[in-house]
């Protein structure tokens, strides 16, 4: 058992599910975002790129004489030296995502009421990742209980649901594995620092340069439902199994 949650502004709940309306930005814009305002919490100024940062490998500057041999080695420290590899600036303007938080089984709690039936919830840690996540806006959660017919209408437009890999920028072990994976995989790439967004998204190649761009998918309502805001984060949501 698992889900997918979307957080919408009020104005296209209606269009996600009666249309299936779903809107895609690209990778571009959440790495201006970061650079741009300091967002961290959806801009990200790696978005579309494989990083390490080597806090705990030592550094040596060498020092040669002329006949290039190495008379000292001076050891280096520096937390924001890194090695970055990934997508060409135009691909980060051609590639669009629209994002989830994914919900698996082992986030959720099982219990029996009081009626006999089976019911779950979600567990504190996923209660208070989603918090963070919302705290700052007004946007609405829309749960996802059918995943396969969700990702089956999307990959009709071209639109695969691809899991994002939350990898240890500080791990050198982790850079010969993400940076020799197939060119798209860097549009799925995200540092663990993000690992509490949970996030799964869709990929598609856009129209437009650097240009959001919508696709209708047909109405959702019988795959999705709305989620009260409020008592999803006071931890009073509960779900019948």
């Amino acid at each position: 058992m698992f889900y997918l949650i979307k957080f919408i502004d009020q104005r296209y709940i209606n269009s996600f599910l009666e249309k299936g309306q779903i809107h895609y930005e690209p990778l571009y814009y959440f790495s201006e975002l970061e650079r741009k305002t300091g967002d961290r919490r959806i801009g990200d100024a790696f978005e579309g790129n494989a990083c390490f940062n080597p806090i705990n490998l030592p550094i040596f500057f060498l020092m040669k004489n002329k006949k290039g041999k190495v008379i000292k080695a001076v050891p280096f420290k520096n937390n924001n030296l890194r090695m970055v590899k990934g997508l060409p600036e135009k691909l980060k303007q051609r590639i669009g995502i629209c994002s989830f938080f994914y919900v698996a089984a082992e986030d959720l709690e099982y219990f029996t009421g009081k009626d006999g039936n089976r019911y779950y919830k979600f567990n504190d840690r996923i209660i208070s990742e989603l918090v963070n996540f919302i705290k700052k806006d007004d946007r609405i959660p829309v749960m996802i209980h059918n995943i396969p017919e969700f990702a089956k209408r999307c990959e009709k437009q071209h639109s695969p649901l691809k899991p994002v890999y939350y990898y240890d920028e500080s791990d050198f072990n982790n850079w010969d594995s993400i940076t020799t994976n197939s060119p798209i995989f860097y549009s799925q790439l995200k540092r663990k620092v993000y690992s509490g967004q949970h996030e799964v998204r869709l990929l598609k190649i856009l129209k437009e340069l650097n240009e959001g761009e919508n696709i209708e998918i047909g109405n959702i309502k019988t795959i999705a439902r709305v989620l009260d805001r409020d008592g999803l984060c006071n931890d009073k949501y509960i779900f019948k199994c």
